[in-house]
């Protein structure tokens, strides 16, 4: 029996160790995912400009640009496959370490059709940053299973393929990935994919009205300048989302309402370029920069008055 018990322990024991080994190598990475994932969970900033939103946001407002032209210090922590809610829950998880920025660009992603989904995109990856309270409060309030990836190293461990050991091994040797250097202050440029337009449902209406009211009122009580923005959509594309325009308008007129500054550039002379896109709802490396040019100047106009 005592020697079951010494086998059980030290499966236990070799399980936590195997976790922490891949997980510290993870937190090392100095390039890519993981390196914004470890600014955004896990350190002190202080970014005077911060980028919010989905993986529109982190492949459309290029960091280099934007701190070029208006002489700021920009982070971009969109994050791929997020939606409007758990968007602003990143924010949240970032401000348990940061300071509040001086100004948020974010970026509203109007044509999904499900705000306030219950499934996170590529979950493993925030499995080393569960010590983030926020972080971690708003991925268990999504998935129950998040509480046992937290304690249980076997059962997170089962989750976590080759591309993450590959990633720790990585950090621990300071090399980057095949990938991890399109990654600059937490933007990156879209890979090409498959053309494939959807029928999208337009984003549940008081889902985004709520969110945007609450983070406007955040932004008032920290003093700080709030800016939404709806970034190009390839125009054949646009015409596909039910009640677009509506929905369009109604968001104007929330940003009235809450005293911020709404830039809608789905009208834009860039939406009718398809070279300037990956697919329909993300610019490629080439439209994106000339998009975070474009926006970049009309800022420092607003910025101006």
């Amino acid at each position: 029996m005592k020697k079951i018990i010494i086998y059980i322990f030290i499966i236990v024991a070799c399980g936590y160790a195997v976790r922490e080994i891949i997980y510290g190598g993870l937190r090392e990475n100095k390039f890519g995912i993981f390196d914004k994932y470890n600014t955004i969970f896990l350190k002190s900033n202080n970014y005077e400009t911060l980028i919010i939103g989905s993986s529109r946001a982190e492949s459309h407002f290029n960091c280099r640009i934007i701190d070029s032209v208006l002489n700021t210090n920009s982070y971009n922590i969109g994050i791929q496959g997020s939606s409007l809610p758990f968007s602003l829950d990143v924010f949240s998880a970032y401000l348990e370490n940061s300071k509040f920025p001086r100004n948020i660009i974010f970026n509203i992603d109007y044509h999904i059709n499900a705000c306030d989904n219950d499934t996170v995109f590529m979950y493993p990856r925030y499995f080393p940053y569960l010590s983030n309270k926020t972080l971690f409060k708003a991925l268990e309030k999504r998935d129950k299973r998040f509480l046992g990836f937290r304690y249980f190293p076997y059962y997170s461990l089962a989750f976590m393929g080759d591309n993450y050991f590959s990633a720790a091994m990585r950090g621990f040797f300071n090399m980057p990935g095949q990938y991890d250097k399109d990654y600059y202050k937490g933007s990156a440029p879209i890979r090409d994919v498959k053309w494939k337009y959807k029928l999208y449902y337009a984003c549940d209406e008081a889902v985004m009205y709520d969110r945007i009211d609450s983070v406007a009122a955040i932004c008032k009580r920290h003093n700080a300048n709030l800016f939404l923005v709806l970034s190009p959509i390839y125009s054949k594309a646009s015409g596909q989302i039910l009640n677009g325009s509506s929905l369009i308008q109604k968001l104007k007129e929330k940003a009235i309402s809450n005293n911020v500054v709404l830039l809608d550039y789905n009208s834009d002379s860039l939406c009718n370029d398809s070279t300037l896109f990956a697919d329909p709802y993300h610019m490629n490396e080439k439209g994106a920069n000339l998009f975070t040019k474009k926006f970049s100047e009309d800022l420092r106009a607003i910025w101006k008055k």
